[in-house]
């Protein structure tokens, strides 16, 4: 493979020059200024990739975006058509989309999902909401302006899949035509977070049939007994627990870094419910036991996040929304645990995924550190801690 040597310094002038003579050429053409500034940002990486090669420079980007605008209005004309009738091509309204996001939508997609996001993409999109030019940001995050312009893309990218997802598919039909497919055999079917359909992936792996039960025996009680002992969260998790099952009215789970369940709280059918799908007390809700999940998917990405309904893996949990968020120690931030609410999917709320990182963050606080004085002798394992065993 021939590796062509180009200036990178004469391709940055260029790019900095065009990038927003571009975008406002675009949105002269129809394009939102969100869509606008992918497209421009697309058009200048295929630009760098044929760098050495093209003559006409400038007309090449022009050529690339009014290419790039058309297919993506031509992607989107494909979407509607298939959801609502309408087969036409061009943009949508303003009243329709922002960015290609329901203007209905942004602001509670916005406040549920942005923290699902990778931390470089929620913190460039953070900016961008709070009106921060990409020169300050590319300083302030100390990245180039390119890295900044991608990271805001892929985050668009999947702001947009969250509203498809949640926002124009109340039912849920989208998710459950994504699961079928992954069902026969396509790891990251149409429809489907790439968080999702990587743990579905891993999932398939270790459980072929999603429709048998935990694949790991719970623990026994004098197992359970132990870990409940041993654990950074005793003292604090039966009271967090109850405390959050009180206040949402819904089931409320923490576990350990294993996905064992340590403490459960919530009213007696959702309890009940809990113990026949095998998620008592004890059980295993790691991934390579339940599969996906919002146990699972938080100890395995390490961030907040929201299993809707059919992106469970198993059937049995096709009717809930989970929202999990993973526990750090606040001296070494080392995994010590997940915690969970569960609820119907049709009395999900928006802000389950900020509610249970607020969760997560005060339970965080309340862990002991063991460098401080009070806590010197809290680090070998629970020794000297107060704790009651169920």
């Amino acid at each position: 493979m021939t590796v062509i040597a180009c200036d990178e310094g004469e391709f940055e002038a260029f790019a900095c020059e065009q990038y927003a003579p571009l975008r406002g050429w675009l949105t002269a053409k129809g394009a939102c200024r969100f869509d606008a500034e992918d497209v421009a940002q697309v058009a200048l990486t295929k630009v760098w990739l044929r760098w050495p090669k093209v003559e006409y420079r400038r007309a090449y980007l022009y050529c690339v975006a009014s290419n790039e605008l058309g297919k993506l209005w031509r992607a989107r004309a494909r979407v509607r058509a298939r959801d609502t009738g309408y087969s036409g091509i061009g943009p949508l309204t303003r009243e329709e989309t922002v960015g290609g996001i329901p203007a209905r939508l942004q602001a509670e997609m916005v406040r549920r999902d942005l923290l699902a996001l990778p931390g470089r993409q929620r913190a460039v999109l953070a900016g961008c909401c709070d009106h921060y030019q990409d020169t300050e940001l590319a300083a302030a995050l100390r990245m180039p302006m390119a890295t900044v312009r991608s990271h805001r893309r892929h985050a668009r990218v999947s702001l947009r899949e969250f509203a498809a997802m949640l926002g124009q598919d109340p039912g849920g039909r989208m998710l459950r035509r994504a699961y079928e497919e992954m069902r026969c055999g396509d790891p990251s079917p149409p429809g489907s977070r790439p968080v999702i359909s990587q743990s579905w992936t891993r999932s398939a792996t270790r459980l072929p049939n999603p429709e048998h039960g935990p694949a790991v025996a719970p623990l026994s009680s004098q197992e359970l007994a132990l870990r409940r002992l041993t654990s950074p969260l005793a003292g604090i998790g039966p009271d967090a627990c109850a405390r959050q099952a009180d206040t949402t009215g819904r089931l409320m789970v923490i576990t350990d870094p294993d996905g064992r369940v340590l403490w459960r709280a919530g009213d007696r059918q959702d309890l009940r419910r809990g113990d026949h799908d095998g998620h008592g007390d004890g059980a295993c809700l790691a991934e390579h036991a339940v599969g996906t999940s919002g146990v699972s998917l938080a100890l395995a990405a390490g961030h907040p996040v929201v299993v809707c309904g059919p992106e469970h893996y198993s059937p049995a949990q096709h009717d809930l929304v989970c929202a999990g968020a993973p526990i750090h120690h606040p001296a070494d931030g080392r995994l010590v645990g997940a915690v969970c609410i569960s609820a119907p999917w049709p009395a999900a709320h928006p802000d389950m995924l900020k509610l249970i990182d607020e969760t997560a963050r005060r339970i965080r606080r309340r862990i002991p550190n063991p460098t401080s004085a009070d806590g010197a002798l809290e680090g070998g394992g629970g020794v000297n801690r107060r704790v009651e065993i169920d």
